[in-house]
């Protein structure tokens, strides 16, 4: 199996150093390319490749941040299993094991575009799955119906007609997380924590373009939602969906 590695000399003499980016297909050759680069960048500034690695070993990761980020924005965000969401599925399977200063704006970048076709692969596969589950109670009430067999068979239910869906792409889901990953890095960069010194990876990158859908609430939403709006801090916002809503109630006849 094929594994990349670095090996170069600091500008000005001293020892060879080598650095070990990983195996084939766990790192990319691209990966390993840019990771040299930057190597090489620090060895001809004369700095050390080991010693930085030395002061690494001490620093952060991306999933230790993300327990301190999550442990102080849970007690004010209103939705945090979203933001859980958002992490488990998207960001940590890729960077909760990088060091704060192994993650590079180009990496984030590539991340995020490549993004929205996993966003979609996962969401035929919970549609796959749920469409499963409802054939196998399908399958089940047949078979029941069957062993009873009292009465005529039950007139199938008439589904009412879909409206068409405006087409879902996955760039909002892929924005939210680039957006995640901006935020934690900003926690650790601010001035009270001071968890991280480096410029924010994730900061300034092209969002993509999203379009606007309708969303209607789910019965089992409306009580949360209006528990969620009488304690809305700001009265003249409260006051105006509320007034929003009564009136979009009224139909003329």
């Amino acid at each position: 199996m094929k594994t990349f590695s670095f090996v170069g000399r600091p500008k000005g003499g001293g020892k060879p150093e080598r650095e070990t980016f990983g195996k084939f297909p766990q790192v990319k050759p691209e990966e390993a390319r840019n990771r040299a680069r930057e190597l090489g960048g620090q060895l001809a500034a004369g700095k050390s490749v080991t010693a930085a690695r030395r002061e690494r070993k001490g620093e952060m990761t991306v999933g230790e941040l993300w327990n301190e980020y999550y442990a102080v924005i849970s007690k004010t965000n209103r939705a945090p299993e979203a933001t859980q969401q958002l992490w488990s599925y998207y960001v940590e399977p890729v960077w909760a094991r990088r060091r704060l200063s192994e993650v590079s704006a180009i990496e984030v970048e590539k991340w995020h575009l490549g993004l929205p076709e996993k966003i979609m692969q996962r969401r035929k596969d919970e549609a796959a799955a749920r469409e499963a589950q409802i054939a196998a109670r399908r399958a089940e009430i047949a078979e029941r119906q069957a062993i009873r067999r009292h009465g005529p068979d039950p007139k199938p239910r008439v589904q009412a007609a879909a409206r068409p869906a405006k087409p879902v792409t996955g760039h909002g889901s892929a924005n939210k997380a680039l957006e995640l990953l901006r935020a934690m890095f900003n926690f650790a960069i601010d001035q009270k924590r001071r968890l991280f010194s480096g410029p924010n990876p994730a900061a300034r990158h092209k969002k993509f373009k999203q379009t606007d859908r309708e969303r209607f609430l789910r019965p089992d939403e409306m009580r949360r939602f209006f528990e969620a709006l009488a304690e809305e801090p700001n009265e003249i916002m409260r006051d105006a969906i509320l007034l929003a809503l009564l009136a979009s109630m009224w139909q003329p006849r």
